[in-house]
């Protein structure tokens, strides 16, 4: 028969034993990949996890994601919208459990850039990217009943500073039907069917070749450049398309456009490039055009919401979004498949965008409330 002090040593180590178990903490011991955009499906593993998804609460970087499935072992979640860089937190039962490492989430971030000069105005309706610099041509304008002249802006991000350039004409007034474009080296401006061209060195505008006359009542609605063919691709009013070539100032007519209908009544038409692709963007529809066999090609669309209204390239991806749903996504082409990225901010009508290097702008225009902007922003992938 056990005496009194080896019942009160079995009672204290059974009690021991109850508090240690209690208190095992949740166990992250890894999670894979390391790194996504949102909506990317993480595997996490460890020990004492809820085996109900719901009874798990999963944090990246402080911001709580989605449990698919989850077992004792093993939670499978997606990267939540918002989230950053930092730990996977696993909670479960009361119990806690940090990951040693970070996952990094590449949806990439906004950052406040050196606001545009001026701020008498919202629509600054001409923009395009000369190498590594972005301008931006303001027409003229009333401010306050006094007519102000066009100006145009250079905007250099390795000092995130703005200086005044020449402009094309003073008279310029803004919304003009002018269209402008920026290949590696040259900007150009074509107002009605006259070229003139922008040589960043000398700082000074040049006239160059006409549309040819067939189409000198048309209205252009945008430009293209693409690099490895060294020619600008215009799309026009009626469904045609002209192409460019800076080197010859030769224009031609291109046939084999993926629309019938005259644009003239299309408001949210937009063009970009990538070095070996164009791309036309009506709405929320996507065309890819290949210069190698002269097709246009439909895209896979966008799971998100909202007519998109700004897009740049970087690293010959497409990025594109809009400024009133505020999703944004990159288009990968080699995979045709969107990602969701960074989600714009704040909501504005009419934005301008470039790239320029590694990065994406985008900033100004109009408030939902017709606020004038001056803001501007950089995307970091």
């Amino acid at each position: 028969m056990m005496n009194l002090r080896t019942l009160l040593v079995l009672a204290f180590l059974i009690s021991v034993s109850a508090c240690s178990k209690e208190e095992d903490p949740v166990i992250v011991s890894s999670f894979e990949p390391a790194a996504g955009d949102y909506g990317t499906e993480v595997t996490i593993a460890g020990s004492l996890f809820s085996t109900e998804p719901h009874g798990n609460t999963v944090s990246f970087g402080g911001v709580n994601a989605k449990v698919i499935t989850a077992s004792s072992s093993k939670i499978v979640v997606k990267v939540p919208e918002g989230a950053v860089t930092g730990k996977v937190i696993v909670t479960a039962n009361g119990k806690s459990g940090t990951s040693a490492s970070d996952f990094t989430v590449t949806a990439g971030s906004w950052k406040s850039a050196s606001n545009f000069p001026l701020t008498a105005d919202g629509a600054y309706d001409l923009f395009f990217s000369i190498g590594n610099m972005g301008y931006i041509h303001v027409g003229k304008r009333n401010v306050d009943g006094v007519d102000v002249d066009a100006t145009m802006w250079m905007y250099d991000p390795s000092a995130n500073k703005w200086s005044q350039k020449k402009e094309y004409d003073k008279d310029l007034p803004q919304g003009a039907p002018a269209i402008v474009f920026g290949t590696s080296n040259k900007g150009y401006i074509l107002e009605s069917n006259t070229l003139w061209e922008y040589d960043p060195g000398l700082d000074s505008w040049t006239q160059k070749g006409k549309l040819p006359g067939v189409f000198s009542k048309e209205v252009p609605r945008d430009g293209f450049y693409i690099s490895s063919t060294n020619r600008v691709y215009v799309v026009m009013s009626n469904g045609y398309w002209m192409v460019y070539n800076p080197d010859t100032d030769i224009w031609s007519m291109n046939s084999g456009a993926p629309y019938e209908e005259s644009l003239d009544h299309t408001p949210d038409c937009m063009v970009q490039s990538t070095s070996t692709h164009g791309y036309l963007i009506i709405g929320t529809d996507v065309w890819q055009y290949t210069p190698e066999t002269n097709t246009w090609s439909s895209v896979s669309t966008s799971s998100g919401s909202g007519t998109f209204n700004f897009t740049f390239s970087i690293d010959d991806n497409l990025y594109i979004g809009s400024t009133l749903s505020q999703n944004f996504y990159l288009y990968k082409p080699t995979l045709d498949t969107w990602v969701e990225k960074a989600n714009v901010s704040i909501q504005r009508i009419n934005p301008i965008y470039f790239s320029l290097g590694e990065n994406g702008y985008m900033g100004m225009g109009m408030s939902t409330s017709m606020t004038a902007l001056n803001d501007f922003t950089e995307f970091i992938p």
